[in-house]
């Protein structure tokens, strides 16, 4: 079995370099810091090539994509190209505010013995919630297929076949990575999740995320922003169980 790891990194993000140096010393596989897609060095036309600014998909997402979500989505889709032209069996992506504790090779020793090339394997950075299939158990480590696949794309092992199934439905996209990665009943791709993962989210140690708009929202805008949000998840998980409108 074949492994490569994969660091997304924005290299103008230097306080997160540090991090970088020790994920790529650490993980037990060779290991390729994948520059990121800059949303700020990118003009307009570019960035929006391979986004709709109309719905694709039912739901629709509620906002427009900022720039950084974009940027984060095209990122992840070159780390996919790059599991698929490696010819490995599995990458491992990481992005570049990733912890890590003791805990992790435990998750992943797990997530290898019983995933297979088809599978999208999520490391997650909170406790899972909501229902799941328990796949495989090893300790206090276990393997599941939740029936709505957490949204964050803090590590991940991606098998090439799902790679490769991820690439050809995200040639046009209308939402963040995560949440496409969601809605599996239109990508087909199997979504599972190792808990605990021993991984853990340095974000706000390290400045905040690079992905989200800065500008600050008023009091109305945040309401407004939470109800949407709130309808949209409300249907996605309805979606998930089957049941249509939730």
């Amino acid at each position: 079995m074949r492994v490569g790891g994969y660091v997304i990194h924005l290299a103008r993000a230097v306080e997160r370099r540090a991090i970088v140096d020790h994920l790529t010393a650490t993980f037990p596989f060779r290991c390729h810091v994948l520059d990121a897609v800059d949303g700020r060095a990118l003009d307009d036309v570019a960035l929006m090539r391979q986004v709709s600014t109309a719905p694709l998909f039912d739901p629709p997402y509620p906002f427009p994509l900022g720039k950084g979500e974009i940027a984060c989505f095209l990122s992840h889709r070159l780390a996919w190209a790059r599991i698929v032209e490696s010819g490995d069996d599995f990458g491992f992506v990481a992005e570049d505010d990733l912890g890590l504790s003791s805990a992790f090779r435990a998750a992943l020793d797990l997530a290898l013995r019983h995933a297979t090339v088809a599978d999208y394997v999520s490391f997650q950075t909170r406790p899972l919630r909501g229902a799941a299939d328990t796949l495989a158990e090893d300790g206090a480590v276990r393997l599941v297929r939740p029936v709505l696949p957490p949204l964050r794309t803090s590590a991940q092992l991606v098998g090439r076949e799902a790679a490769a199934r991820l690439l050809a439905a995200s040639e046009r996209f209308d939402r963040p990575v995560d949440c496409l990665l969601q809605m599996v009943w239109l990508t087909g791709q199997r979504m599972l999740v190792v808990e605990p993962s021993g991984v853990s989210d340095l974000t706000t140690l390290i400045g905040g995320s690079t992905a989200q708009s800065k500008r600050r929202k008023s009091a109305w805008e945040e309401a407004v922003r939470t109800v949407r949000r709130m309808l949209y998840r409300r249907r996605i998980a309805g979606l998930a169980r089957g049941k249509g409108d939730a």
